[in-house]
């Protein structure tokens, strides 16, 4: 049997100005929790991800890279994915989190209250090519592009990247988010070596959405620096189904007629046109084919 002996370390990112208390106190947690663990047959990393709306963007020029990447998140926030690289996040179940901190379900929800944690993640790979080398990124809603990790194709076909002399496959690089926006969406770019191949997914830690008990899902998404476009995404429904989603900001209505796609998909730009109204309340509401209850969710908006 196979054994592979479990190392943590934790990385805290934080792109604020000055670091308040509360992200000490977060890091100090944290940290508290992960010196108590002990030795296992899994091995795993954690890497923390801070998010908020008080960043400080630097004005920089576009690498080429970088206009591959952003491209391929707008082809994504449209559906419009074409790459053969397939990364898919996955939020790990409270069991989940208690395996892999060795405690029970009542105390990782203790835990994820006092470090304001939305949740932990993983990520998977398929298609990779054979020897492959890749990096990993993550991108925040203003565009600034950090790179994780390298990345390297076993001869099982996994990803997998190196921690001291052990291997972490990337399903078990672990990544939890703390104090983001709702609705504010933390992009990956899975990217090759000779930068051809470009993978890329996201992940809203702490999201805007609403489910109904067909699957019948809607959801609103942060889709600029300036928290004034978003992006309506809705799923679930019936392939080329007829609906209409509508959307306030403050007193401000639009509606959105709309036919899903072949996946029973949609995704919608939308955002408030008065450049005065910079904050506020905000409803959607999603009505349509084989929806007997109209989906209904509220929401706040902006600064």
């Amino acid at each position: 049997m196979k054994t592979i002996l479990k190392a943590t370390a934790i990385t805290a990112q934080s792109e604020k100005i000055e670091q308040s208390s509360k992200l000490k106190a977060v890091n100090n947690i944290a940290n508290q929790f992960l010196s108590s663990l002990q030795y296992k047959s899994i091995l795993f990393v954690f890497l923390l991800l801070i998010g908020c709306g008080e960043r400080v963007s630097e004005d920089q020029k576009i690498s080429p890279l970088e206009k591959k990447i952003f491209s391929s998140i707008e082809r994504g926030k449209l559906g419009q994915s074409t790459s053969p690289i397939i990364i898919t996040p996955r939020k790990l179940s409270i069991s989940e989190i208690g395996h892999h901190l060795d405690m029970d379900e009542e105390t990782v929800l203790k835990h994820l209250k006092a470090t304001n944690i939305h949740g932990y993640y993983s990520l998977s790979a398929r298609n990779l090519p054979p020897e492959g080398i890749f990096t990993l990124y993550h991108i925040n809603f203003e565009g600034k592009m950090l790179q994780d990790k390298k990345f390297f194709v076993n001869g099982n076909g996994i990803l997998v990247t190196k921690l001291d002399d052990q291997f972490i496959e990337i399903n078990n690089n672990l990544l939890f988010f703390s104090n983001y926006l709702p609705g504010e969406p933390v992009n990956f770019a899975l990217v090759s070596e000779d930068q051809k191949l470009i993978a890329t997914t996201k992940i809203v830690p702490n999201p805007i959405e609403k489910v109904d008990n067909h699957k019948h899902r809607i959801s609103l998404e942060i889709a600029s620096p300036d928290k004034r476009t978003y992006v309506i995404h809705c799923s679930g429904l019936r392939p080329f189904g007829t609906y209409l989603a509508s959307i306030s900001f403050e007193n401000e209505r639009f509606a959105y007629p709309f036919e899903a796609n072949s996946k029973g998909e949609a995704f919608l730009r939308t955002g408030p046109s008065a450049p005065w109204i910079t904050e506020g309340e905000g409803t959607l509401e999603l009505r349509g084919d084989q929806i007997t209850n109209p989906l209904f969710l509220e929401f706040f908006w902006g600064s």
